[in-house]
């Protein structure tokens, strides 16, 4: 598994439950979101996964 290789490391997220656990930590540790998806993301995310995050960002849409 390289960072470097011309394959996302997402898909070697699919191989093992044990190497999603590790690959998604980058991914979840930062996350930004309205406050519509921050509820939509508290209701379907499993709460491992939540435990992975470590800053979120609370962003407003703005109105047209």
């Amino acid at each position: 598994m390289k960072e470097s290789s011309s394959e996302p490391m997402s898909l070697d997220a699919v191989v093992s439950k044990q190497w999603q656990a590790i690959i998604e930590r980058k991914p979840f540790s930062y996350l930004k979101v309205t406050a519509t998806e921050l509820a939509k993301f508290a209701r379907t995310t499993p709460s491992w996964r939540q435990l992975l995050i470590r800053t979120l960002q609370l962003v407003k849409i703005d109105s047209p």
